[in-house]
């Protein structure tokens, strides 16, 4: 009886969870990167899609941390774009040592090629919004091309 009521408790917070998660915000490139498996059923095709996805999610991380350097040093937080320019430096080495370590784990493996472009496209992704949460304004934020 035990067993039953904690497998009901377990159930309840994890649909609880399921039900009150906040849903990640929503970007252009989200479509973009959904379309990808819908159009290319081959594992090579969608790896190249996500390469191109990942591309346009670095550009877009490259556009919101030049927009956040930039307003920073108008409002005179020296202090804080400096910060910001140090943790660029560290996600950029980082993603760059993670890539590696794949690559040469992959072993030319199909499933594996795919699998490091998807998760370069989280890691830009969440980049993107932990600098865009670095903007203290409204509506200031160019939109997306």
């Amino acid at each position: 009886m035990n067993f039953l009521i904690r497998l009901f408790g377990i159930y309840m917070l994890f649909y609880s969870g399921l039900l009150h998660s906040e849903q990640p915000p929503s970007h252009p490139l989200d479509a973009y990167q959904a379309a990808c498996p819908l159009n290319n059923p081959q594992p090579v095709q969608l790896a190249e899609c996500y390469i191109d996805v990942v591309d346009e999610w670095r550009d877009e991380v490259e556009r919101v941390y030049d927009f956040v350097l930039e307003r920073k040093v108008a409002q005179k937080r020296f202090q804080e774009a400096k910060l910001i320019k140090q943790a660029q430096t560290n996600f950029l080495a980082y993603r760059k040592l993670v890539a590696t370590q794949w690559q040469n784990s992959c072993n030319g493996s199909a499933a594996c090629q795919v699998q490091l472009p998807e998760l370069e496209l989280v890691a830009q992704r969440e980049r993107y919004f932990q600098l865009e949460a670095y903007v203290d304004c409204i509506n200031c934020f160019p939109s997306y091309k």
